[in-house]
């Protein structure tokens, strides 16, 4: 029986059920469910292993893909930079290290680290410095950190509390904790529910509201210092994958379907058409992600 990671609370009701919408690899319904005592989502059950869900060439990259990135995690190094003084950068949940190579061209000593060799690989292929291991077991010594980033990996990851106690060892006093994450109570998620891409089933097994997360970083020692409701990577691009997900450029090259120049306008302009929707909901506080900036206590 899974049990909630905000409270420890086992009883929970049904909020949804849902399958693989973005990259098919299942045709299996999932469950999640909401804590009856906190109201904090996961699913459940949790599959036993995770890995049939995450495809092989997840972490294919190609020079149309790289670009698009390139332009829209600009948002997410500023968010990054303004934390950061000076000192050294771990990108935990890299991926392939573009955004840890992005960082490190604006002069930031940033590494990259993430649980898939294939994705560590893919980071040292760029000349990143960069380590494939599990974050809560990565071989660091304490206290040798002075910004961690977690980008889109607490959803992931079956115990998040392990990983914010892991960044909290492994950060340097006033050390800085990025972290992004779906919000569950996002405006998006209340008008499309299962179709939501937030929801990534079975991929995300947790599903923090704003409140949800603020409160498990106070709980590992954790000062909340700065929120975004807005990532021009992921809210606009986010909604469109919601409209249409057989027209997501990453879900084509995953599933074997190369875009053409039809497929990639219509998702360009549906990307386009949903900005100003995603605005509004983040100035309304129910933006699709939440980013914070937590200081170590």
């Amino acid at each position: 029986m899974t049990s909630c990671a905000l409270c420890g609370e086992t009883a929970a009701l049904v909020a949804y059920r849902g399958t693989d919408r973005l990259y098919q690899t299942t045709s299996g319904i999932f469950t999640i469910v909401s804590c009856i005592r906190c109201g904090m989502s996961r699913l459940h059950p949790r599959p036993p292993d995770l890995r049939p869900f995450y495809p092989q060439n997840y972490w294919l990259q190609n020079a149309t893909a790289n670009a698009y990135r390139r332009l829209v995690l600009r948002h997410h190094v500023r968010f990054v930079l303004q934390a950061l003084s000076t000192g050294r950068v771990l990108d935990a949940g890299s991926g392939g290290g573009l955004l840890t190579a992005m960082l490190r061209e604006r002069g930031a000593q940033a590494f990259a680290l993430d649980l898939s060799p294939a994705a560590a690989a893919l980071a040292a292929r760029q000349g990143i410095a960069a380590v494939a291991a599990d974050f809560a077991t990565a071989p660091f010594a304490d206290a040798c950190w002075d910004l961690i980033a977690l980008f889109h990996v607490l959803e992931h990851v079956p115990d998040p509390r392990t990983h914010l106690q892991t960044a909290h060892r492994l950060l340097a006093p006033n050390g800085k904790l990025i972290i992004a994450v779906p919000a569950f109570d996002s405006l998006q998620r209340k008008l499309f529910g299962t179709r939501w891409n937030g929801l990534d089933i079975p991929r995300h097994l947790h599903h923090f509201r704003e409140s949800d997360l603020r409160t498990l970083l106070e709980q590992s020692r954790f000062r909340v210092t700065r929120v975004k409701r807005f990532s021009w990577r992921d809210s606009p691009a986010g909604l469109a994958t919601t409209l249409a997900p057989a027209l997501d450029p990453m879900s084509r090259l995953v599933r074997g379907r190369r875009s053409n120049p039809f497929t990639l306008g219509l998702y360009a302009a549906l990307t386009t058409l949903a900005a100003p929707f995603t605005l509004v909901e983040a100035a309304l506080g129910k933006g699709s992600v939440v980013m914070m900036e937590a200081s170590r206590l």
